[in-house]
């Protein structure tokens, strides 16, 4: 398992190449706690995107696993 923190998910979500690139390699892997995504929740509904950035993060999650804190 790969527990991402807030700072590299939103790494991924614009597009930063490295982040990318080893998330693909790495997506069944990946975990996501709780925390973080309550974090990215909070900042896409915050954003000017707030629709196409809840949607965004709701696939991502979908595809991760989530664990309690």
């Amino acid at each position: 398992m790969i527990l991402l923190d807030t700072n590299v998910v939103i790494a991924f979500f614009n597009g930063n190449k490295a982040v990318l690139k080893r998330i693909q390699a790495e997506i069944d892997k990946i975990a996501l706690s709780t925390l973080v995504v309550a974090e990215l929740d909070y900042g896409a509904k915050a954003s000017q995107k707030a629709k196409e950035n809840l949607e965004k993060l709701h696939r991502f999650v979908d595809r991760t696993e989530v664990n309690p804190v």
